[in-house]
């Protein structure tokens, strides 16, 4: 449509109702269910309304469906905005649902999440993406508790949303080296009682569809299912059905949830952990140059060797993880029981979301702190 955009507001009462955010402007109703059109008819000028043929919601409903109808180009693109809105931020999210902090720079990963109230409801997870920093007093001087540490108070950066599904995992990516990514994840529970979290560690960026290039998937929605391999037994495959090209991974590609301890493990995969560590030196498994094999010593285990970066000819420093059993079950556990049998789809989801800018800045207020305060 041509003009400046409308701008609307939506409630969720009932079936929910469409309106201009200027209550001063008159609406005049055009038949039930028609709120939609009837509010963009209320906002449009006498100019707009002429040159569409409209004068009121169910004639600009009218023209919507013949617009549809004869532009099969047209309606083809705007299905596909649609479709990206809806998996960036679901229709109909309601207001309701439990409500945490995710310190992004938790130790290792560990105790990331805290409940920190419940909004009534269970439509809608949210999320206060964060760092402790220390808090201060009037004086701009770190105030102290009764023994004498340094108070720190959450600052949120981001506050994230997301529509509850019967099971869903949310993935943070919170940080990317020359060689991996890494993310802390979440699997938020009804009442909060068995919530856990997870460390996940991917390939580097930048993120691709594309197989065979050893980069990590696009952040967006995936869905999972069980699979059971010659490699990989009891784990998860990612994939989804994504409308737009550049960001739909087929499930064919393989692409699991399992474990392994730093990037080598994976060539798109996600690996599943309970903590990490960064600055690590980093090994690999020696192959025979001809056959390409694994080399293996006296006891049949297989020989590492330090990994070498090219460029600098030094060993590699990077992120490991400790991988977990327990945390892949879980999800893997979770995930089974929303489906139909162990072959079909899942309807649980992973939800990636990309906080690498807002994880850099918190740790810069950190150590600024830190070189003005000390640790406390």
């Amino acid at each position: 449509m041509p003009g400046e955009p409308i701008s609307l507001s939506h409630s969720s009462e009932g079936v929910g109702h469409w309106e201009p955010i200027d209550k001063n402007i008159q609406v005049n109703v055009g038949g039930e269910n028609n709120c939609l059109y009837d509010a963009m008819a209320a906002r449009m000028s006498s100019a707009e309304r002429e040159e569409l043929g409209v004068q009121n919601g169910q004639d600009f409903r009218q023209h919507v469906v013949k617009k549809i109808q004869n532009n099969a180009t047209i309606t083809q693109q705007f299905m596909a905005q649609a479709a990206q809105l809806s998996y960036l931020k679901p229709a109909a999210m309601l207001e309701g649902g439990l409500e945490y902090n995710f310190d992004m720079l938790a130790n290792g990963g560990l105790g990331a999440f805290v409940k920190i109230s419940n909004k009534g409801g269970n439509d809608t997870a949210y999320y206060n993406a964060g760092h402790y920093e220390v808090e201060l007093g009037p004086d701009q001087q770190p105030l102290k508790d009764k023994d004498g540490n340094f108070k720190r108070k959450f600052v949120p950066a981001k506050v994230l949303e997301y529509s509850r599904v019967a099971s869903f995992a949310t993935i943070f990516r919170i940080a990317q080296s020359k060689y991996s990514t890494l993310s802390i994840g979440h699997v938020p529970t009804q009442d909060g009682a068995n919530d856990f979290s997870f460390v996940g560690l991917e390939p580097k960026g930048p993120s691709t569809h594309l197989r065979d290039l050893n980069r990590r998937i696009p952040a967006t929605v995936y869905n999972t299912r069980y699979h059971s391999g010659r490699k990989f037994q009891n784990v998860f495959n990612i994939f989804n059905t994504h409308p737009l090209k550049e960001m739909r991974v087929d499930a064919n590609r393989y692409i699991l949830g399992h474990l392994a301890v730093n990037y080598h493990g994976t060539s798109g995969c996600l690996l599943i952990g309970s903590s990490y560590k960064t600055d690590q030196p980093i090994f690999e498994k020696a192959r025979d140059e001809k056959t390409g094999k694994i080399k293996l010593d006296e006891r049949g285990r297989p020989i590492e060797i330090p990994t070498i970066d090219k460029e600098t000819g030094k060993q590699v420093q990077d992120i490991e993880i400790e991988p977990s059993r327990e945390n892949l079950n879980g999800l893997h556990g979770g995930f089974k029981k929303s489906g139909k049998n162990k072959s079909g789809s899942y309807n649980a989801e992973l939800r990636y979301t990309e906080l690498y800018k807002e994880c850099e800045e918190a740790k810069i207020k950190v150590e600024e702190q830190e070189k003005k305060y000390g640790n406390g």
